[in-house]
């Protein structure tokens, strides 16, 4: 019905208008075609994706006509744009799940004084304690480090305070009409210090003076506690410590060494007596799982004391 009434006024129209006009209806006869091609591409986009309308109309709308001829321009961008859109969305969606399905990343992660480490953990996993970390947790591993370590040390100490001592001057003539000899003394620097000037038959000579002893060094400080815990798979080809540079899984704390005694700095005499070291904190190393080559270090918990101070 709408095909033939259009027909028939395109008949009316080309008598009646001179061969210029005739070419415009034309024009307008094309786009009354592509208007025919936009229904139908709305018909079938409404049904794909549930909606009924495009460019705020129905497509029983969009095929009558009944709209401004200025809408045709802008709804066929649209159309265009929704097209563009839905063929280029199964690809992003492609490139999310690809993106999705790439093997997990070695993940360590530090909470409070707890490392945790899971998934994928090629090379050696070693830490110290220095950082904040008492307790190194390995669990849900995908690829076996070579390496799981956990250390640590007391701080050292410094060493035992220095002795002082201060000078004085002894002046002794040697000779007729003695005279000249001197000592410049400072005593308000350690160590303190003493120049003799000698005299014409007068000899000058500093004399040191012990006025405390140096002092013993302090003690060292206690090792950290130190915890390691490792969950792996019995079975399979997941394995920890395959090609290490040592022992599979350490965990270790050290005492300090105690401090140095402190030096007399003048006069003949001891120095200060070194400090005591300071005993290793609590070592404690669970492992599941299989360390392959078995001639080389499987497993170690060691807590060792510090030596006393020099």
């Amino acid at each position: 019905m709408i095909a033939s009434a259009k027909q028939s006024r395109e008949s009316g129209f080309a008598s009646a208008l001179p061969a210029a006009a005739e070419r415009s209806w034309r024009h307008v006869s094309a786009l009354d075609q592509g208007l025919r091609c936009l229904s139908v591409v709305t018909r079938r986009l409404g049904k794909l994706c549930g909606v009924d309308k495009l460019c705020g109309l129905s497509p029983s709308r969009l095929h009558s006509g009944n709209w401004p001829l200025a809408g045709y321009f802008s709804c066929l961008l649209s159309a265009a744009f929704f097209l563009a859109a839905m063929t280029v969305a199964p690809l992003v969606i492609g490139s999310v799940a690809l993106l999705d399905a790439s093997p997990a990343a070695a993940a360590c992660s530090q909470s409070l004084a707890t490392e945790n480490c899971s998934g994928a953990l090629p090379g050696t996993q070693d830490f110290n304690t220095a950082s904040g970390i008492n307790d190194l947790e390995v669990f849900g591993v995908t690829t076996g480090p070579s390496q799981v370590e956990l250390i640590g040390s007391g701080s050292a100490p410094s060493n035992g305070g220095n002795g002082t001592a201060t000078y004085s001057c002894t002046i002794a003539n040697t000779g007729s009409s003695p005279s000249g000899a001197s000592c410049a003394i400072d005593n308000g620097v350690q160590p303190p210090t003493c120049t003799a000037t000698q005299g014409s038959n007068q000899t000058a000579t500093c004399v040191e003076t012990q006025t405390a002893p140096p002092a013993t060094g302090p003690s060292g400080q206690a090792g950290p506690t130190v915890t390691v815990n490792v969950v792996a798979p019995t079975s399979g080809p997941v394995t920890i410590g395959a090609s290490r540079p040592g022992i599979a899984v350490i965990g270790y704390s050290a005492g300090s060494q105690g401090g140095g005694g402190g030096s007399p700095w003048c006069c003949a005499g001891n120095g200060g007596d070194g400090g005591p070291g300071a005993d290793g904190g609590t070592v404690s190393v669970s492992f599941t799982g299989v360390v392959p080559d078995g001639s080389y270090g499987g497993i170690l918990a060691e807590s060792v004391g510090g030596n006393g101070g020099n």
